[in-house]
């Protein structure tokens, strides 16, 4: 049996001791660089509001993968489907309008369905069928319905009050640069800035 001389066993443990420390250095460094790369009022969302932050990254993280990693695949996926969706709806919604089920909405049968809805709802209904109407020829048809819905879908997951706009944000939380985002490293990020 060989014995191994106490300093070189210490000199083993040291250096491992050291090891340990220094990857625990480089990933600190990696979250704060991450912190911040982060747009402000992100860093003020979490710092404010951390459990209602995690909540939402992480639901978004699960609307882009079944098992909360995440990829930029996932992310273009969780938005064509999410666009093939809120198409629908705008499609279903001007097609109920679409009383003598002709394939088109007449902008009178626009206007008997408007009059049953309030004031603002009625205006923003009238800003829609402007804007959905491209042709100028006062009816709406499947295709002007369609590219409206689309707009709309787009405009939406665009908009500063969704997670869609946060996508690039979220996958610079890749904190060991894998290509991926999981629920743990959105976790250390959250955790590191709310302290």
């Amino acid at each position: 049996m060989k014995f191994v001389p106490f300093s070189a066993l210490f000199t083993v443990t040291f250096m491992s001791v050291i090891g340990l420390f220094s990857d625990l250095a480089q990933a600190q460094t990696r979250e704060q660089d991450i912190i911040d790369s982060l747009p402000k009022d992100i860093v003020q969302i979490i710092e404010r509001r951390p459990d209602q932050a995690m909540r939402s990254l992480l639901a978004f993280a699960f609307s882009a993968s079944d098992d909360g990693v995440v990829t930029p695949e996932g992310f273009e996926n969780a938005k064509l489907i999410k666009r093939a969706t809120e198409r629908t709806s705008h499609l279903f919604l001007l097609l109920a309008m679409d009383l003598n089920a002709d394939g088109t909405v007449s902008r009178e049968e626009f206007n008997q369905v408007s009059r049953v809805r309030n004031n603002q709802s009625r205006a923003d209904m009238e800003l829609n069928w402007l804007e959905a109407n491209t042709d100028g020829d006062n009816s709406l048809s499947i295709s002007e319905i369609m590219k409206f819905g689309d707009r709309k879908t787009l405009e939406r997951l665009q908009s500063p009050g969704t997670m869609a706009p946060l996508t690039n944000e979220i996958l610079k939380m890749d904190i060991d640069g894998d290509g991926q985002v999981t629920t743990q490293e959105i976790k250390k990020i959250v955790d590191a800035i709310s302290g």
